[in-house]
Order: structure tokens, then C-alpha cells, then sequence
């Protein structure tokens, strides 16, 4: 044996059986340098030597600690799994801290951790070369100690033994003290269970004092929403009056009207048509929200179901085919409604309220339908008092200011123009011009064909010249056969020219229908003056553009002539 492997003393196994038990051991110094190597170790590292560092050959795997003397001194009693740095093989043993005539070593006593056979041959081994089976290295391991004697067998038997013992009376007691808890936990959720089903009785009571609580608050929230809706539409309602009762015309209501309604009965749309006198259907004149109706869209009484009826007509939109023509014309979303709300006085239409698309108010409200039908009503009564008021008004001050006969505007209403006219030319320096005319030989047309031809004539030409102005000038009749053209912002020249074109006009193009046939051609004379070239005031004003037209019956009539004299064209 050489000095590779010679065992050493001192750790309570003879040489022999260190070699024969123990064939894979090594030990090493505290410098970590190999000092013996078992002999079926020495096969697997073939290449190792005495006094060549360990860590040279082999690394710990586990524990998971350097490659350290003094690291390793502390797992004593520790498995440790080493592994052969090629990776053949793995160890597993225990480190052992030995001294030999006062010589420090450390001394791994192990084996290979072999699950089959195949890993012995495949690491160049037999099974000749395991001494014993891995666990008697783990029981070897178990009983090193400072001395491995009999008595020290012994006595951690006896050891064990009262440790057993002790043991055994400790579970009898944690027996008892189980079954005393066991019945501790059963008398405690005997009573917990009682305790729960008086708390959940309490919280079934307690559930339904808050579901009536609750359905109280809501009864009250609802009631405050419809006052305070009430109070908003009451509000609004009343804006509305005073607003309707400030408007001085039928046009300034129109705003007035779609603002308001917009706000009583937000999300929805609605429009608003009026009754036109001259060709007796219902002009829209108003129109608000989504899908509304155009503004100018004109339809008559029979094509609407409320105006026929003279009543109310409320309509779901899922029956087409008993909708209004004004409806059908312009389809409305699936699933909405509509409403026509004829607006009228003492039997006599003047307008159409329309109103549809899906109320946003609460209709969780069982009343809500009736609520919302009396709403209807309350905003529909102002407006249609409103306009036949206004529309009252109007007619009066027509007739105060219109000629019967001819619809052109009175003498009275032509002075009060004139002044306006000349005052604004004062402010302006715009020149304001004045036409006169009249029929030549009306006189004989008048006994030649009667009376009710010259009413028809000076009726005819009213409508003439009515159409043959601008919308800011103003045509009125000045008495009998007489008439005045008041042309703002204009010049005695284009004064002149449209004199002119009217005396063409009803030389060549008026013709007046009468009793089947037309009345005989005639023709007119005419006289312009312009303020300030031709007069200082509104009375000298009518005064020369007079004397303009004397000097055109003067001069053979069929002519204009302007202020001055002076001839523009025969």
C-alpha cells in the first residue's frame, strides 16, 4: 500500500476496513491538497496525485457552499453531493473533520449515487468494486461520532427509546386536548349557528324595512321630479306667453314658438305651419330637432287627420298606412310617435302644430301620457290665441293702410312712408324718387264698359304694379285712377328708366281678364320727380312728380316724363 492510500487514524476505523468499506473515501488538507484517495476512487480519477488541490477533480453540488476548509467544517453531519468535474460522476457521503498525530484532516467517506446498472458500466465500474450497498454508507455515516463503541450504541438506543416514550404520552395528551376542543367547537357552533339564525331573521327584516325605505324614496324622488318638472314647464310655459304677447308680427313668433316647444319636450322634433291666405294650404314656417320638417314644405288640409277632424291626432308610426300624407311624405324612425295639434280660434284653422320622436321625460310614470296630453294643450292654447290675436292685428292694419280695390297701400300709408323715406334720405343722403301715373282716357273706358270693368282694370293694374317693383319700394294707390310708385335708394335716372319699363309693360303685356274675355288694351301716363334734386320736402315731392305727369297728358300722353320737363321717351 503507498502513501496515496494509506488511512488515517484517529477516526474510529482500522485501515482495512476503511479500505474495504469505504473503497471510494479521499481526505484533504486544510489547504485543500489531496492526502489519500480510496483504491475504486483512484480507478475513477486515474489521473489524480497526492498533494494536487481536490477542487482540481471534483466541485460540492450540494450543499451549495464553496470549496472551502473552514465552509465545509461547518456541515458536519451534512449529506454532500460532490460531482467529478467531466461530469462521469456524482458522490454522495459525509465530511468527517479527523486528526492523526496531531495532523488535521478532512475525510470524505461516501459512494457513487447509482440508480441501475447501467450507470456502474457507464462510469467503468463493477459492482466488485462497491464494498457495500450506498445505505450502509448513510448508517456508517449515522454512527460516526468521537468513538463508535458498543455503550455509545447502547446508550442512543436507550436514548431513543425514552424519546419514544415521551413522545407517545405527548400524543395522548394532544388526543385529549383535541377531543376537549373538538367538543369546545361543537358546543361553539351549536351556538354560532343559533346566533345565525337570529341574524339572519334580523337582516330579512332589516332587508325589507330597506326595500320599503327604498320604494318610499323612490315614490318621493319621482314625485319631486314631476314637480320640478311641473315647475320648469310651468316656468317655460309662461316665458312663452310673455314672449308670444310682445311679438308685434306673425313672423317674430316663429323663434319664439320653436324655442320654447324645443324645451318642453326636449328630444323630440316638431314644426310648425300656418295657413296661407292666397292659396289656402299650410306652409311649415318653423321646424326643430332631428327629423324635422323643411321649412317651406306646404301641404293641405286633407292631408293631414287632425286638420280634417279639427281635433288632436295622436299616431304610432308602426301603422303607416293611417299616417298623415304630411307624415308619409318624410318617414319617421321605426317605433316613434307623432301628434297634430290643429291650432285655431272659434272654428277657424290657422295653423298645425306637429310634433314627434321619442319623449326623453320619465315614462316610467303611469300618468305620464295624460301629463304629457295636458302639457300639449297648455302650450298649444297660447300660441294659437297668439296668432289669431296677431294675425288680427295684421288684417286691421291692412285694412287701415291698404286700398280695398286694388291691395296697394292707401294715400294715408304712402304719406307716412313718403316722410319716413325722406327722413332717411336726410340721414343717408340716398336719393328717394317718386312715380306717378294714371290711366289715360279712363274716364271714357270707365262709361264705355261700366263701372265694374274700370274696378276691374284699376284692380288688374294694382296687381300689376305690385309685381313689377321691388320688395323695399312701395306702391300705393293715390285716389281714383291715380298712382304712386315710392322707390327708395333711387336716382331720378333709374327712376326714370323703370318708368319706363312699367309704361312698356302695360302697353305690350297687360292684359285683365273680364266676364270671359279681357278688357281693351290701354296704356298710362307717367311723372317722376327725385328728393332733394327736384323738391325740398315730401308734399313738393308728389307735387312735382304731379306736375311731371300733367306735362306727359300734355304732351300726348303713353310717355314718362321727369321733373324738369324734360322728355325721356314717347
Amino acid at each position: 500500500m503507498d502513501s496515496r492510500t494509506q488511512p488515517p487514524t484517529g477516526h474510529g476505523l482500522n485501515a482495512d476496513a476503511l479500505r474495504a468499506v469505504f473503497p471510494f473515501h479521499f481526505s484533504f488538507a486544510p489547504d485543500l491538497t489531496i492526502q489519500q484517495i480510496g483504491p475504486t476512487l483512484q480507478k475513477l480519477l486515474p489521473d489524480v496525485e497526492i498533494g494536487h488541490p481536490v477542487a482540481s477533480y471534483l466541485r460540492i453540488v450540494t450543499p451549495n457552499i464553496p470549496f472551502e476548509y473552514a465552509a465545509i467544517d461547518q456541515q458536519s453531519f451534512t449529506v454532500f453531493f460532490l460531482e467529478a468535474l467531466d461530469k462521469r460522476f456524482k458522490l454522495k457521503g459525509q465530511m468527517l473533520r479527523t486528526q492523526e498525530d496531531g495532523i488535521e484532516r478532512m475525510l470524505f467517506l461516501g459512494s457513487p449515487v447509482v440508480r441501475e446498472m447501467s450507470s456502474v458500466s457507464g462510469i467503468g465500474l463493477t459492482l466488485k468494486d462497491f464494498a457495500i450497498h450506498d445505505s450502509a454508507v448513510d448508517f456508517l455515516i449515522l454512527l460516526q461520532t468521537k468513538t463508535n463503541t458498543i455503550n455509545d450504541v447502547k446508550g442512543m438506543a436507550d436514548r431513543l427509546k425514552k424519546e419514544v416514550a415521551e413522545r407517545r404520552e405527548a400524543q395522548k395528551e394532544l388526543q385529549r386536548a383535541n377531543e376537549e376542543l373538538e367538543d369546545r367547537v361543537r358546543q361553539r357552533t351549536l351556538e354560532l349557528e343559533i346566533a345565525n339564525s337570529d341574524l339572519q331573521k334580523e337582516i330579512g327584516e332589516r332587508r325589507k324595512a330597506e326595500e320599503q325605505v327604498r320604494d318610499t324614496n323612490g315614490q318621493l324622488k319621482a314625485m319631486v321630479r314631476r314637480l320640478e318638472a311641473h315647475n320648469r314647464q310651468m316656468h317655460l310655459l309662461n316665458t312663452m306667453g310673455d314672449m308670444l304677447q310682445a311679438c308685434h308680427s306673425v313672423d317674430e313668433t316663429h323663434h319664439v314658438i320653436a324655442d320654447s316647444l324645443s324645451k318642453l319636450f326636449p328630444g323630440e322634433s316638431g314644426s310648425l305651419a300656418l295657413l296661407d291666405d292666397d292659396s289656402g294650404n299650410f306652409r311649415v314656417v318653423a321646424a326643430w330637432g332631428e327629423n324635422a320638417d323643411v321649412p317651406g314644405h306646404e301641404f293641405t288640409r286633407t292631408d293631414c287627420w287632425g286638420l280634417r277632424r279639427a281635433r288632436v291626432h295622436e299616431h304610432d308610426c308602426t301603422a303607416l298606412d293611417t299616417a298623415c300624407a304630411h307624415v308619409r311624405d318624410n318617414p319617421h324612425p321605426p317605433g316613434c310617435q307623432y301628434v297634430c295639434i290643429p291650432l285655431g280660434t272659434q272654428g277657424e284653422l290657422h295653423g298645425l302644430l306637429h310634433l314627434h320622436g321619442v319623449p326623453t321625460d320619465d315614462r316610467e310614470d303611469p300618468d305620464f301620457a295624460n301629463v304629457r296630453r295636458q302639457l300639449i294643450h297648455s302650450a298649444s292654447e297660447p300660441i294659437s290665441l297668439s296668432i289669431a290675436n296677431l294675425k288680427l292685428q295684421e288684417n286691421l292694419r291692412q285694412q287701415s293702410i291698404r286700398d280695398a280695390l286694388t291691395g296697394l297701400y292707401n294715400r294715408r300709408h304712402m304719406e307716412e312712408s313718403l316722410a319716413r323715406e325722406i327722413a332717411r334720405t336726410n340721414r343717408t343722403q340716398r336719393p328717394c324718387s317718386v312715380i306717378m301715373l294714371d290711366v289715360d282716357h279712363f274716364k271714357k273706358f270707365n262709361d264705355a264698359y261700366g263701372h265694374q270693368a274700370g274696378d276691374a282694370l284699376l284692380r288688374g293694374l294694382g296687381e300689376f304694379l305690385r309685381t313689377h317693383v321691388r320688395s323695399e319700394d312701395i306702391p300705393c294707390r293715390y285716389g281714383g285712377e291715380e298712382f304712386i310708385l315710392i322707390l327708395t335708394g333711387a336716382n331720378f335716372d333709374g327712376a326714370a328708366k323703370r318708368a319706363e319699363e312699367i309704361r312698356r309693360g302695360v302697353e305690350q303685356d297687360f292684359k285683365v281678364p273680364h266676364e270671359g274675355g279681357f278688357l281693351p288694351q290701354v296704356t298710362i301716363s307717367l311723372g317722376v320727380a327725385t328728393y332733394p334734386l327736384h323738391a325740398a320736402g315730401a308734399a313738393d315731392t308728389v307735387k312735382a312728380a304731379d306736375v311731371a305727369l300733367y306735362q306727359s297728358k300734355q304732351d300726348g300722353r303713353n310717355r314718362v316724363t321727369i321733373s324738369s320737363g324734360s322728355l325721356v321717351k314717347e
